[in-house]
């Protein structure tokens, strides 16, 4: 439901206060709902839109719980695949982690904005990532570390 106030109304509310604020606008517009009797229609309207955001919020309620059981999924997949490093090796590890985030952090930041669609940017980060001709399947040459 939309109301409008009329340029009189809002000159007479500036008048009587002297400045104009968005509130009483709103109180302008619903006092005039309520005298028109269109105020069952604008409760059922905002009713409405109250269950509509509530449906909205238990859909992304459930789609954050899916989001997270599939990172524990992930999680647990790479603990029970990946060795443990000795220790002798954890060092030489790290700084290779930190290539490859560095890496990942320019890669997103390289092709954020450039495509509009998913599987483009995709495509784009995985040749940046893993070297890879993403539609050919095939390793570049100057792949890196």
């Amino acid at each position: 439901m939309t109301v409008t106030v009329d340029a009189e109304v809002i000159e007479q509310l500036e008048r009587r206060s002297g400045t104009l604020t968005r509130s009483d606008l709103v109180n302008e517009a619903c006092r005039r709902v309520y005298l028109a009797g269109g105020m069952e229609s604008a409760l059922e309207s905002i009713h409405r839109n109250l269950l509509d955001l509530g449906t909205r919020q238990r859909k992304l309620e459930l789609r954050q719980q899916i989001q997270l059981e599939t990172v524990l999924v992930l999680a647990r997949a790479w603990f029970a695949v990946t060795p443990d490093i000795p220790e002798e090796e954890k060092r030489a590890a790290g700084a290779v982690a930190d290539l490859k985030l560095s890496r990942l952090m320019d890669a997103i930041a390289e092709t954020v904005g450039r495509s509009t669609s998913v599987l483009g940017r995709s495509i784009r980060l995985e040749e940046l990532l893993f070297g890879v001709d993403a539609t050919r399947g095939e390793a570049r040459d100057d792949q890196h570390g």
